[in-house]
């Protein structure tokens, strides 16, 4: 199941459309396109990002350090850039 998550997170690319998106191969899939496991994928995938972004806001708020403030405030900005991206398979 691992190796599966994995090689939806590595192998899709997302377009401009967020009805179409494109895989390593540039092959267009659409979302009627993905399977009930790939589904289920996805949405794993995006609750994980969603968690990963509330932690990374949660220690920032409570970081004094400035270097280390800045890494969690970008760590949570790529969780929810990633988030959306992975919804777009949804829409």
């Amino acid at each position: 199941m691992q190796q599966k998550i994995y090689r939806i997170y590595a192998d899709y690319s997302v377009s401009q459309t967020p009805m179409v998106n494109k895989n390593m191969k540039g092959e267009i899939y659409t979302m009627s396109q993905l399977n009930q496991q790939e589904l289920q994928n996805l949405r794993h995938l995006i609750g994980a990002h969603e968690t990963a972004y509330e932690k990374m806001q949660a220690y920032m708020q409570n970081c004094t350090d400035p270097q280390v403030k800045s890494y969690f405030q970008k760590s949570a900005q790529d969780a929810q850039k990633t988030k959306q991206q992975l919804m777009s398979f949804l829409n």
